[in-house]
Protein backbone atom coordinates (compact mmCIF):
# COMPACT_ATOMS: atom_id res chain seq x y z
CA UNK A 1 0.00 0.00 0.00
CA UNK A 2 2.66 2.42 1.25
CA UNK A 3 4.78 1.83 -2.34
CA UNK A 4 1.33 2.41 -4.40
CA UNK A 5 0.86 5.62 -2.61
CA UNK A 6 4.46 6.51 -3.48
CA UNK A 7 3.93 6.00 -7.14
CA UNK A 8 0.78 7.81 -6.98
CA UNK A 9 2.19 10.81 -5.50
CA UNK A 10 5.45 11.25 -7.32
CA UNK A 11 2.89 11.11 -10.64
CA UNK A 12 0.69 13.78 -8.93
CA UNK A 13 4.11 15.98 -8.55
CA UNK A 14 5.24 15.42 -12.16
CA UNK A 15 1.75 15.87 -13.25
CA UNK A 16 1.57 19.31 -10.98
CA UNK A 17 5.22 20.78 -12.15
CA UNK A 18 3.91 19.93 -15.77
CA UNK A 19 0.81 21.96 -15.39
CA UNK A 20 2.74 24.79 -14.31
CA UNK A 21 5.20 24.86 -16.92
CA UNK A 22 2.31 24.40 -19.41
CA UNK A 23 -0.03 27.07 -18.45
CA UNK A 24 2.86 29.36 -17.48
CA UNK A 25 3.99 29.19 -21.43
CA UNK A 26 0.65 29.24 -22.85
CA UNK A 27 -0.16 32.71 -20.99
CA UNK A 28 2.89 33.95 -22.32
CA UNK A 29 2.53 33.18 -26.08
CA UNK A 30 -1.04 34.42 -25.34
CA UNK A 31 0.22 38.01 -24.67
CA UNK A 32 2.31 38.29 -27.73
CA UNK A 33 -0.21 36.61 -30.15
CA UNK A 34 -2.91 39.75 -28.74
CA UNK A 35 0.07 41.78 -29.28
CA UNK A 36 0.62 45.58 -28.21
CA UNK A 37 -2.81 46.80 -26.84
CA UNK A 38 -3.98 49.30 -24.08
CA UNK A 39 -4.71 46.41 -21.58
CA UNK A 40 -1.98 43.54 -23.50
CA UNK A 41 1.59 44.19 -22.97
CA UNK A 42 3.72 40.94 -25.23
CA UNK A 43 5.60 39.15 -22.69
CA UNK A 44 9.20 39.54 -22.62
CA UNK A 45 11.92 38.17 -20.52
CA UNK A 46 13.62 41.84 -21.20
CA UNK A 47 12.78 43.29 -17.78
CA UNK A 48 13.47 39.41 -16.08
CA UNK A 49 17.53 39.52 -17.12
CA UNK A 50 17.84 43.91 -16.87
CA UNK A 51 17.27 43.85 -13.75
CA UNK A 52 19.32 40.26 -12.67
CA UNK A 53 22.30 40.10 -10.59
CA UNK A 54 23.65 37.39 -11.33
CA UNK A 55 26.32 35.57 -13.85
CA UNK A 56 23.35 34.80 -16.93
CA UNK A 57 22.13 38.17 -16.41
CA UNK A 58 25.39 39.97 -16.20
CA UNK A 59 26.43 38.11 -19.56
CA UNK A 60 22.90 39.51 -21.77
CA UNK A 61 23.29 43.02 -20.28
CA UNK A 62 26.32 42.94 -21.78
CA UNK A 63 24.49 42.90 -25.17
CA UNK A 64 21.58 44.56 -24.55
CA UNK A 65 23.41 47.60 -22.18
CA UNK A 66 22.84 48.43 -18.21
CA UNK A 67 18.81 50.23 -17.93
CA UNK A 68 20.68 52.90 -15.70
CA UNK A 69 22.97 53.51 -18.38
CA UNK A 70 20.31 53.44 -21.16
CA UNK A 71 17.98 55.87 -19.47
CA UNK A 72 20.50 58.44 -18.49
CA UNK A 73 21.64 58.49 -22.55
CA UNK A 74 17.88 59.32 -23.32
CA UNK A 75 17.88 61.83 -20.64
CA UNK A 76 21.02 64.12 -20.88
CA UNK A 77 20.98 66.85 -22.88
CA UNK A 78 23.60 67.57 -25.30
CA UNK A 79 25.60 70.64 -25.22
CA UNK A 80 23.78 73.50 -26.77
CA UNK A 81 24.44 75.13 -30.14
CA UNK A 82 21.20 77.64 -30.60
CA UNK A 83 21.90 79.53 -27.37
CA UNK A 84 17.68 78.83 -26.79
CA UNK A 85 17.87 75.10 -25.69
CA UNK A 86 16.19 73.80 -28.65
CA UNK A 87 18.82 70.74 -30.04
CA UNK A 88 19.75 69.84 -26.59
CA UNK A 89 17.99 66.68 -27.28
CA UNK A 90 19.76 64.13 -25.83
CA UNK A 91 21.84 61.98 -28.96
CA UNK A 92 20.34 58.50 -28.26
CA UNK A 93 17.11 59.83 -27.60
CA UNK A 94 17.32 61.85 -31.20
CA UNK A 95 18.20 58.65 -33.24
CA UNK A 96 14.93 56.53 -31.39
CA UNK A 97 12.72 59.21 -32.23
CA UNK A 98 14.10 59.73 -35.59
CA UNK A 99 13.81 55.66 -36.35
CA UNK A 100 10.13 55.69 -35.16
CA UNK A 101 9.23 58.78 -37.77
CA UNK A 102 10.70 56.31 -40.19
CA UNK A 103 8.34 53.14 -39.52
CA UNK A 104 5.48 55.69 -39.25
CA UNK A 105 6.36 57.02 -42.57
CA UNK A 106 6.81 53.30 -43.61
CA UNK A 107 3.22 51.96 -42.43
CA UNK A 108 0.94 54.45 -43.59
CA UNK A 109 2.93 54.56 -46.61
CA UNK A 110 3.09 58.37 -46.25
CA UNK A 111 3.54 60.42 -49.79
CA UNK A 112 5.98 63.98 -50.10
CA UNK A 113 4.05 66.45 -48.96
CA UNK A 114 3.04 64.39 -45.38
CA UNK A 115 6.59 63.07 -44.76
CA UNK A 116 7.12 67.00 -45.36
CA UNK A 117 4.70 67.45 -42.76
CA UNK A 118 5.88 64.76 -40.39
CA UNK A 119 9.48 66.22 -40.97
CA UNK A 120 8.08 69.33 -39.32
CA UNK A 121 6.27 68.22 -36.38
CA UNK A 122 8.90 66.41 -35.28
CA UNK A 123 11.58 68.69 -35.32
CA UNK A 124 9.20 70.59 -33.46
CA UNK A 125 8.93 68.23 -30.89
CA UNK A 126 12.79 67.36 -30.69
CA UNK A 127 13.02 71.53 -29.79
CA UNK A 128 10.03 71.16 -27.12
CA UNK A 129 11.74 68.11 -25.50
CA UNK A 130 15.15 69.60 -25.31
CA UNK A 131 13.42 72.97 -23.49
CA UNK A 132 11.17 70.48 -21.71
CA UNK A 133 14.73 68.65 -20.72
CA UNK A 134 16.82 71.29 -19.33
CA UNK A 135 14.02 74.31 -18.22
CA UNK A 136 12.01 74.60 -14.70
CA UNK A 137 8.61 74.24 -15.08
CA UNK A 138 6.35 77.05 -15.25
CA UNK A 139 9.47 79.87 -16.40
CA UNK A 140 9.15 82.05 -19.57
CA UNK A 141 11.60 79.67 -21.63
CA UNK A 142 8.91 76.52 -20.52
CA UNK A 143 5.96 78.81 -21.84
CA UNK A 144 6.97 80.43 -25.21
CA UNK A 145 8.29 76.46 -25.99
CA UNK A 146 4.25 76.34 -25.91
CA UNK A 147 4.86 73.34 -22.60
CA UNK A 148 1.88 74.75 -20.61
CA UNK A 149 -0.06 71.59 -20.27
CA UNK A 150 3.02 70.28 -18.31
CA UNK A 151 2.74 72.74 -16.04
CA UNK A 152 0.10 70.73 -13.59
CA UNK A 153 2.54 67.78 -13.86
CA UNK A 154 3.31 66.96 -10.17
CA UNK A 155 6.88 68.34 -8.74
CA UNK A 156 9.41 66.75 -7.82
CA UNK A 157 9.86 65.30 -4.04
CA UNK A 158 13.25 65.30 -2.59
CA UNK A 159 13.76 63.95 1.02
CA UNK A 160 15.32 66.14 3.54
CA UNK A 161 16.16 64.90 7.84
CA UNK A 162 13.24 67.69 8.24
CA UNK A 163 10.90 65.81 6.03
CA UNK A 164 10.03 65.25 2.46
CA UNK A 165 9.35 68.23 0.55
CA UNK A 166 8.12 69.26 -3.54
CA UNK A 167 10.94 71.03 -5.46
CA UNK A 168 10.34 72.52 -9.19
CA UNK A 169 13.51 71.31 -10.75
CA UNK A 170 13.54 70.84 -14.78
CA UNK A 171 14.34 67.27 -15.67
CA UNK A 172 18.26 67.48 -16.79
CA UNK A 173 18.88 68.30 -12.80
CA UNK A 174 17.01 65.08 -11.97
CA UNK A 175 18.48 63.18 -14.20
CA UNK A 176 21.79 64.10 -11.95
CA UNK A 177 21.00 63.23 -8.93
CA UNK A 178 20.23 59.91 -10.59
CA UNK A 179 23.22 59.89 -11.85
CA UNK A 180 24.69 60.15 -8.28
CA UNK A 181 22.76 57.98 -6.74
CA UNK A 182 23.49 55.32 -9.50
CA UNK A 183 27.29 55.49 -8.45
CA UNK A 184 26.50 55.67 -4.89
CA UNK A 185 24.45 51.88 -5.29
CA UNK A 186 27.09 50.63 -8.02
CA UNK A 187 29.50 51.83 -4.75
CA UNK A 188 27.62 49.50 -2.44
CA UNK A 189 28.56 46.00 -4.65
CA UNK A 190 31.84 44.15 -5.19
CA UNK A 191 33.93 41.89 -2.63
CA UNK A 192 35.77 45.03 -1.54
CA UNK A 193 32.36 45.24 0.98
CA UNK A 194 32.93 41.88 2.50
CA UNK A 195 34.55 41.70 5.59
CA UNK A 196 35.92 39.06 7.75
CA UNK A 197 33.22 36.71 5.30
CA UNK A 198 30.33 39.22 6.22
CA UNK A 199 28.73 41.37 3.62
CA UNK A 200 28.62 44.86 5.59
CA UNK A 201 26.34 46.41 3.10
CA UNK A 202 24.15 43.76 3.22
CA UNK A 203 21.23 46.22 4.86
CA UNK A 204 22.30 49.18 3.29
CA UNK A 205 22.09 47.36 -0.35
CA UNK A 206 18.31 46.84 -0.84
CA UNK A 207 17.30 50.09 0.62
CA UNK A 208 19.58 51.91 -1.73
CA UNK A 209 17.99 49.72 -4.88
CA UNK A 210 14.67 50.71 -3.92
CA UNK A 211 15.14 53.96 -3.99
CA UNK A 212 17.15 53.87 -7.43
CA UNK A 213 14.03 51.77 -8.93
CA UNK A 214 11.35 54.36 -7.72
CA UNK A 215 13.85 57.34 -9.20
CA UNK A 216 14.41 55.06 -12.49
CA UNK A 217 10.44 54.45 -12.85
CA UNK A 218 10.06 58.04 -11.81
CA UNK A 219 11.97 59.08 -14.96
CA UNK A 220 10.98 56.52 -17.46
CA UNK A 221 7.23 57.76 -16.93
CA UNK A 222 8.01 61.20 -17.97
CA UNK A 223 10.06 60.10 -21.10
CA UNK A 224 7.36 57.67 -21.83
CA UNK A 225 4.61 60.26 -21.30
CA UNK A 226 6.66 62.77 -23.46
CA UNK A 227 7.52 60.16 -26.37
CA UNK A 228 3.52 59.25 -26.41
CA UNK A 229 2.86 62.76 -27.24
CA UNK A 230 4.94 62.84 -29.85
CA UNK A 231 3.58 59.76 -31.47
CA UNK A 232 0.05 61.53 -30.54
CA UNK A 233 0.93 64.39 -32.56
CA UNK A 234 2.03 62.86 -35.38
CA UNK A 235 -0.93 60.64 -35.92
CA UNK A 236 -2.78 63.85 -35.29
CA UNK A 237 -1.77 66.24 -37.98
CA UNK A 238 -0.51 64.08 -40.89
CA UNK A 239 -2.35 61.05 -41.00
CA UNK A 240 -6.61 60.69 -41.58
CA UNK A 241 -8.71 58.77 -38.89
CA UNK A 242 -9.92 56.53 -41.11
CA UNK A 243 -5.79 55.91 -41.80
CA UNK A 244 -5.55 55.29 -38.26
CA UNK A 245 -8.24 52.77 -38.19
CA UNK A 246 -7.36 50.78 -41.33
CA UNK A 247 -3.54 50.73 -40.34
CA UNK A 248 -3.42 50.41 -36.71
CA UNK A 249 -0.37 51.56 -34.46
CA UNK A 250 3.14 51.85 -35.55
CA UNK A 251 4.74 48.73 -35.08
CA UNK A 252 7.21 48.34 -32.26
CA UNK A 253 10.84 48.50 -32.87
CA UNK A 254 12.66 44.87 -32.98
CA UNK A 255 14.32 43.66 -29.95
CA UNK A 256 17.56 42.54 -29.72
CA UNK A 257 18.56 39.51 -31.01
CA UNK A 258 19.98 37.36 -28.10
CA UNK A 259 16.21 38.88 -26.12
CA UNK A 260 14.48 37.25 -29.45
CA UNK A 261 16.05 34.35 -29.47
CA UNK A 262 15.73 33.74 -25.15
CA UNK A 263 11.62 34.77 -25.34
CA UNK A 264 10.76 32.26 -28.49
CA UNK A 265 12.64 29.42 -26.92
CA UNK A 266 11.23 30.15 -23.12
CA UNK A 267 8.03 30.18 -24.73
CA UNK A 268 8.31 27.31 -26.60
CA UNK A 269 10.54 25.32 -24.51
CA UNK A 270 8.54 25.94 -21.71
CA UNK A 271 5.31 24.74 -23.32
CA UNK A 272 6.90 21.39 -24.83
CA UNK A 273 8.40 20.64 -21.40
CA UNK A 274 4.73 21.53 -19.48
CA UNK A 275 2.94 19.11 -22.05
CA UNK A 276 5.74 16.06 -21.63
CA UNK A 277 5.52 16.24 -17.96
CA UNK A 278 1.79 16.75 -17.60
CA UNK A 279 1.16 13.29 -20.63
CA UNK A 280 3.97 11.34 -19.23
CA UNK A 281 5.26 12.29 -22.97
CA UNK A 282 9.26 11.97 -22.67
CA UNK A 283 8.89 12.47 -19.05
CA UNK A 284 12.33 12.07 -17.65
CA UNK A 285 13.63 13.89 -20.75
CA UNK A 286 11.11 16.56 -19.89
CA UNK A 287 12.30 16.66 -16.14
CA UNK A 288 15.88 17.44 -17.42
CA UNK A 289 14.73 20.16 -19.78
CA UNK A 290 12.33 21.76 -16.59
CA UNK A 291 15.46 21.13 -14.43
CA UNK A 292 17.87 23.19 -16.87
CA UNK A 293 15.23 26.14 -17.27
CA UNK A 294 15.38 26.46 -13.64
CA UNK A 295 19.10 26.76 -13.50
CA UNK A 296 19.25 29.34 -15.89
CA UNK A 297 16.84 31.16 -13.46
CA UNK A 298 18.97 30.70 -10.93
CA UNK A 299 21.72 31.87 -12.42
CA UNK A 300 20.23 35.28 -13.57
CA UNK A 301 18.16 35.73 -9.91
CA UNK A 302 20.35 33.89 -7.77
CA UNK A 303 18.35 33.47 -4.42
CA UNK A 304 20.93 35.00 -2.15
CA UNK A 305 19.33 36.87 0.88
CA UNK A 306 20.81 39.71 0.46
CA UNK A 307 20.07 40.40 -2.96
CA UNK A 308 17.31 41.39 -4.58
CA UNK A 309 14.43 39.27 -5.52
CA UNK A 310 13.42 39.55 -9.16
CA UNK A 311 10.22 40.82 -10.72
CA UNK A 312 7.07 39.78 -9.54
CA UNK A 313 9.31 37.53 -7.12
CA UNK A 314 7.19 36.55 -3.70
CA UNK A 315 10.73 36.69 -2.05
CA UNK A 316 13.54 34.48 -1.74
CA UNK A 317 13.65 32.12 1.41
CA UNK A 318 16.68 32.59 2.64
CA UNK A 319 19.12 30.52 0.10
CA UNK A 320 15.86 28.56 -1.16
CA UNK A 321 13.66 29.91 -3.47
CA UNK A 322 10.50 27.79 -4.58
CA UNK A 323 12.44 27.30 -8.03
CA UNK A 324 15.08 25.66 -6.23
CA UNK A 325 13.01 23.12 -4.12
CA UNK A 326 11.07 22.21 -7.96
CA UNK A 327 14.47 21.99 -9.19
CA UNK A 328 15.52 19.13 -7.42
CA UNK A 329 11.61 17.61 -7.43
CA UNK A 330 12.59 17.58 -11.56
CA UNK A 331 15.87 16.08 -10.49
CA UNK A 332 14.05 13.32 -8.77
CA UNK A 333 11.69 12.99 -11.55
CA UNK A 334 14.47 12.79 -14.32
CA UNK A 335 15.88 9.22 -11.85
CA UNK A 336 12.23 7.36 -12.15
CA UNK A 337 9.65 6.01 -15.10
CA UNK A 338 6.93 8.16 -14.07
CA UNK A 339 5.89 8.11 -17.47
CA UNK A 340 5.24 4.53 -17.79
CA UNK A 341 3.36 4.24 -14.97
CA UNK A 342 1.20 7.08 -15.24
CA UNK A 343 1.73 8.70 -19.02
CA UNK A 344 1.80 7.83 -22.71
CA UNK A 345 5.36 6.19 -21.64
CA UNK A 346 3.58 3.76 -20.63
CA UNK A 347 1.71 3.18 -23.44
CA UNK A 348 4.69 3.57 -25.93
CA UNK A 349 6.67 1.18 -23.73
CA UNK A 350 4.11 -1.34 -23.97
CA UNK A 351 3.90 -1.13 -27.90
CA UNK A 352 7.37 -1.32 -28.48
CA UNK A 353 8.18 -4.47 -29.46
CA UNK A 354 12.03 -4.57 -29.02
CA UNK A 355 11.34 -3.75 -24.75
CA UNK A 356 12.85 -6.01 -22.61
CA UNK A 357 10.75 -8.41 -20.90
CA UNK A 358 12.24 -7.51 -17.45
CA UNK A 359 12.17 -3.68 -17.45
CA UNK A 360 10.22 -1.62 -14.73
Amino acid sequence: MKERLTLVFLVLLRMAIGWHFLFEALEKNRTVEIGETATNKPWTSEGYFREGVGPMAKLVKSQLGDPDDLLMARLTPREDVSGDGSQRLPEQLDREWSEYLERFAEHHGLDGEQRDIANTIMMREKNHTGIWLTTKPGNVDWLLAGLWAERDRTPFKRNYPGGTYEVDVSIAERVEEYRELVGEYRALGGDKLFALGKDVEKTRRPAARAELGARRSELQSLLDKRTSEMQQALADEVVSKEQLKDQGPVPPPERHWLIRTIDFSTRWGLLIIGAGLLLGLCSRTAAVGGAMFLVMTLLTHPPLPWLPAPPTSEGNYVFISKNVVELIALLLLACIPTGRWFGLDGLIHALNPWRKKDEI
